[in-house]
């Protein structure tokens, strides 16, 4: 196991910051079925980003949007000899078509269950599925597809402050 020098108030963005480059390197399309041509579609990421954004989120022309959230931390003091926390940290995947929405669901979880080691190396440890959820919103004449996933983990560390 690898441990991540980083300084206790950059813990979060250091997470953030693995995951997306995990998903921008190895989540990036997925195939379905056009529904009416019965043909397959590639459909691709556009977005990927930190943090829900409304604004981003108005115009279908951004889709499909990969969210990595901000990870909810445990509150224990850190101190120089605490070397780990754990947290959970939300993953979401905007799509205008619910078929892509959960192929990418689906391959966003595959990836973090097989690339386990790469996680590790960066200190992010005993990855597990802690909850998901999925819903539909009306923006702006189209539909936003989303399905959620929040992974819990522990992050090892050596205290960088």
């Amino acid at each position: 196991m690898g441990l991540t020098t980083v300084d206790k108030e950059r813990i979060a963005k250091n997470v953030i910051e693995v995951f997306l480059e995990l998903f921008r390197r190895e989540v990036t399309a997925v195939t379905i079925e056009n529904p009416m041509t019965h043909f397959p579609e590639e459909v691709v990421i556009k977005k990927y980003a930190s943090r829900y954004n409304d604004i981003m989120l108005e115009s279908k022309d951004n889709y499909p949007v990969l969210i990595v959230n901000k990870p909810n931390l445990s509150h224990e003091q850190l101190t120089f000899r605490n070397t780990n926390t754990i947290g959970y940290i939300p993953i979401e995947i905007h799509c205008t078509n619910s078929l892509a929405t959960d192929k990418f669901y689906d391959q966003i979880n595959n990836i973090i269950d097989t690339h386990r080691d790469d996680l590790e190396t960066a200190g992010i440890t005993n990855l597990i599925l802690d909850n998901d959820d999925n819903d539909t919103y009306t923006r702006g004449g189209f539909k936003d597809h989303w399905a959620q996933a929040t992974w819990k983990f522990e992050f090892d560390f050596v205290n960088g402050d």
